[in-house]
């Protein structure tokens, strides 16, 4: 649920302060990813579940991912756009990837959605990466 407000609230600013989508979206990942960290690490110590600590460094790991990628991702021959918004969209694509095929194989993880975790972080998974794809078309 707070997800969807998340976004509510994304797509509201943006439209009301006249901001770039892509921008907006990626200062959204990179302020999301600690909180997701956080969640895990509550769940892991609450619990003591080793799962949710190996989830909670594995997310840690993509605040990583997310600052290799910003720094690198002009240098990329088939990204020639060069526009901001390509590492938040790829760290969190990937986010969804890796958490989707985390939900095939340990369906007791920490979810967002139940049974469904598979095909939304699939779905997430595939917008997000079709929002890379169109930021390396445009000029």
């Amino acid at each position: 649920m707070s997800l969807s407000g998340v976004m509510l609230g994304l797509i509201i600013s943006t439209l009301r302060l006249r901001l770039r989508f892509y921008e907006t979206f990626e200062t959204l990942i990179i302020a999301f990813i600690p909180w997701l960290s956080m969640i895990f690490l509550s769940d892991a110590i609450t619990n003591s579940s080793v799962f949710s600590l190996i989830a909670a460094v594995v997310t840690m790991l993509f605040t990583l991912l997310y600052g290799v990628l910003n720094v690198r991702y002009k240098d990329f021959g088939w990204y020639k756009s060069g526009r901001i918004g390509f590492a938040g969209l790829t760290t969190f694509g990937i986010y969804f990837l890796v958490r989707g095929v985390v939900a095939i194989f340990a369906p007791f993880m920490l979810s967002f959605s139940g049974r469904y975790e598979t095909i939304l972080s699939g779905v997430v998974a595939f917008f997000l990466f079709l929002g890379v794809f169109n930021l390396s078309r445009s000029n």
